[in-house]
């Protein structure tokens, strides 16, 4: 199926970054809240991946790219094959391990699909890296892999 020709949601094995996609701008108000303790992001960082959940679940390629800058012109045609062919899409995701370095962060996250594609209920298990970068105390995703 297309799902299995991918690797989390459209992102083809071997797909070059977008030039210049690291994050620079707010995912919907996610990762910039007034009074944050910068001493420990990971809140943020969380909500920054939970809006991206959302994103998806939307099956709108514009709302991923909200959540997800980065995202290539390819990764988005194959987001849209994928969003045609599927209703009833939940996402639940969830970070495993994170790494943070000054306005750098490391994500592996994990979790799961539940999708009906040809009137058949499908769940499949979700696992990426995600590399996050804070910019103007906002975080955002930089890239997926």
């Amino acid at each position: 199926t297309l799902v299995d020709e991918v690797i989390v949601w459209g992102w083809p094995a071997g797909t070059p970054a977008a030039p210049g996609s690291l994050y620079d701008g707010p995912v919907d108000g996610v990762g910039s809240v007034p009074g944050w303790n910068a001493e420990d992001p990971r809140p943020l960082i969380e909500a920054v991946i939970q809006s991206y959940g959302r994103a998806l679940e939307s099956r709108d390629v514009q709302q991923v790219r909200r959540s997800y800058a980065g995202l290539t012109a390819q990764q988005a045609q194959v987001l849209r094959d994928f969003f045609d062919t599927v209703t009833d899409l939940k996402v639940e995701l969830a970070i495993s391990q994170l790494q943070i370095t000054g306005d750098v962060a490391e994500a592996q996250v994990e979790g799961f699909s539940q999708f009906v594609q040809n009137r058949r209920a499908q769940r499949q298990a979700m696992t990426f890296h995600a590399t996050l970068a804070r910019v103007s105390e906002t975080w955002g995703i930089a890239s997926i892999r």
